[in-house]
């Protein structure tokens, strides 16, 4: 997630808000989600019965999380981001 995170920061999760919905208008989410064994910062989109994973930056490549029928997204979202302190 560099430029946004930069390795060493210390991120601080809204583990309460796990909804896809705007926290505020105009501004996308950054999410805590699990991704297998490892909780991954990224922007999300539901599509299809798909969890979208979005990196900040383009060059890299999407993620696809696949819902089974009794799975909602919050079963996944860990958290919102909050706030990012990147240096002391």
């Amino acid at each position: 997630m560099e430029p946004l995170l930069q390795p060493g920061a210390i991120v601080v999760l809204d583990r309460h808000y796990n909804s896809l919905a705007p926290y505020r208008a105009h501004q996308p989410n950054l999410y805590a989600v699990r991704s297998g064994a490892s909780l991954v910062m990224r922007f999300i989109e539901l599509d299809e019965g798909n969890l979208i994973l979005r990196p900040y930056s383009m060059t890299f490549p999407v993620q696809l999380l696949p819902l089974a029928a009794q799975e909602s997204p919050s079963d996944y979202i860990v958290g919102r981001v909050c706030m990012v302190f990147s240096e002391f």
